[in-house]
């Protein structure tokens, strides 16, 4: 049986086929879900975020830690290609940071700020554990590199678009530079043999939204849902 090597994976094929395939999955029905079941209040929050990330996980039962080797390397790849995909959203970063962007984003409650600025970080890691090591290194093995990173490249973009509140405010120009992230980030990491610079590019795109999450006001009355901002509607755009 085929095993699965590429950036410092090892499992056999066939489950870690299969577990990728079900991570997939998961991950798109549940992008599709507001989870409006749960709780409001610090509780709730830490469960949606819990049911948010772990499926994202969840090839590590079958495939070994990814390789987050060549750090050095790694990090002046992920800040040559952080460059432009972070030009592309200058205006809207501005506008994001911008004193009547806040305002109109108004105050959150101390839980969802925390909750708001830890999403696009965690996110990124839990994306990229997908993405650009399960993804990549299962199917690296059953066709190549290049199908691999186009694959990864088609399932990342699907999961930001399939959402309808993502379809009706997600332009050409948003789907280019998360086509770009994931093919920069897929080529970036086959070539490395690291996932490490694929994980600094998706954490620098994803840097903005936090930081505007952290500037906005604070008050104790809960936000619920609490729900990051986006492009087009609240100025920035995350992965």
């Amino acid at each position: 049986m085929t095993d699965v090597t590429a950036l410092g994976s090892s499992a056999p094929l066939v489950p870690a086929l299969v577990a990728t395939a079900a991570s997939v999955a998961l991950v798109d029905v549940l992008s599709c879900s507001r989870l409006r079941f749960l709780p409001a209040g610090g509780r709730g929050l830490v469960l949606r975020l819990l049911i948010r990330i772990v499926p994202f996980l969840l090839p590590l039962l079958v495939l070994t830690p990814p390789s987050l080797d060549r750090p050095v390397l790694s990090l002046i790849v992920a800040a040559g290609l952080a460059v432009p995909a972070l030009a592309s959203q200058h205006h809207e970063i501005r506008r994001g940071f911008s004193g009547p962007m806040l305002a109109l984003l108004g105050p959150v409650a101390p839980a969802d700020k925390r909750y708001l600025v830890a999403l696009p970080l965690v996110s990124a890691v839990a994306q990229e554990v997908l993405y650009r090591y399960a993804v990549l290194a299962t199917v690296e093995a059953l066709a190549g590199g290049l199908t691999a990173v186009v694959v990864a490249a088609l399932l990342f973009v699907a999961e930001h678009v399939l959402p309808a509140r993502a379809r009706s405010r997600w332009t050409r120009k948003d789907i280019a530079v998360h086509v770009y992230l994931s093919v920069a980030g897929g080529v970036a990491a086959l070539s490395t043999g690291s996932v490490l610079p694929a994980l600094a590019l998706h954490l620098a795109y994803n840097l903005p939204l936090a930081l505007q999450s952290a500037a906005r006001a604070t008050d104790d009355t809960p936000v619920q849902p609490a729900r990051p901002a986006r492009r087009g509607h609240r100025g920035v755009t995350t992965t």
